[in-house]
């Protein structure tokens, strides 16, 4: 049997800190296991005075607001289901105005998966827009451990 995702309260949703990020989290930083590519910033092989340098990052953060019939029919629901089964973090939550605002960070291909589901969200949603900002990745020890609901 499978394990079953447990339910999230939005009662006790987690609230993660929202904000500016940190002169710290606008650094580069190298894979987990430490192995950096050789390249420069911008790709080109580095000489040896630069093999220190970590490489890019392979994850991408992106600032989202989805406007239409979006509260009220389950969109953060599905949105902490389908983020977290794609398998990237971040977090969404209702703006007074009637949008839903998220965050997503994972690699490239699966925001790309996210934000094609938030083009239509849940069956019950009407989803009119989906704007899109690319944002500084956070580094893994800053950015969510999993996808939340924050208020």
């Amino acid at each position: 049997m499978g394990e079953r995702e447990p339910e999230i309260g939005f009662d006790q949703a987690y609230v993660e800190p929202v904000g500016q990020t940190s002169a710290m989290d606008s650094r580069h930083w190298g894979n987990e296991s430490g192995n950096h590519s050789g390249h420069n910033e911008v790709g080109e092989p580095s000489d040896s005075s630069d093999s220190n340098r970590p490489s890019r990052p392979s994850q991408v953060r992106k600032h989202i607001v989805v406007t239409g019939m979006v509260q009220g029919v389950g969109f953060r629901y599905e949105s902490v289901r389908t983020a977290r089964r794609i398998g990237i973090v971040g977090w969404v939550r209702n703006c007074m105005d009637g949008s839903v605002e998220l965050e997503i960070q994972g690699e490239p291909e699966l925001v790309s998966q996210m934000i094609e589901w938030l083009w239509h969200g849940p069956q019950w949603a009407r989803v009119d827009d989906v704007t899109v900002e690319s944002e500084v990745p956070r580094s893994p020890a800053h950015a969510e451990r999993t996808f939340l609901v924050v208020r």
